[in-house]
């Protein structure tokens, strides 16, 4: 797998997540953000599924 560069229109279509003060206290492990980060991921992933059946624009 390639890294890509992603540049600023590409970051801005996906979904970056909440940020709660629970990411702040030091209670995060890397488990907890590894799972809220594949869990952004599917969410981005059902809505691009979404938008594709229903034939809408993704721009």
């Amino acid at each position: 797998m390639t890294n890509k560069i992603f540049n600023r229109d590409e970051l801005h279509k996906t979904y970056g997540g909440t940020i709660t003060l629970f990411d702040f206290e030091g209670h995060s492990t890397m488990s907890i953000v590894a799972g809220k980060a594949a869990s952004d991921m599917r969410f981005d992933r059902v809505c691009k599924k979404n938008v594709e059946l229903r034939g809408l624009r993704t721009e």
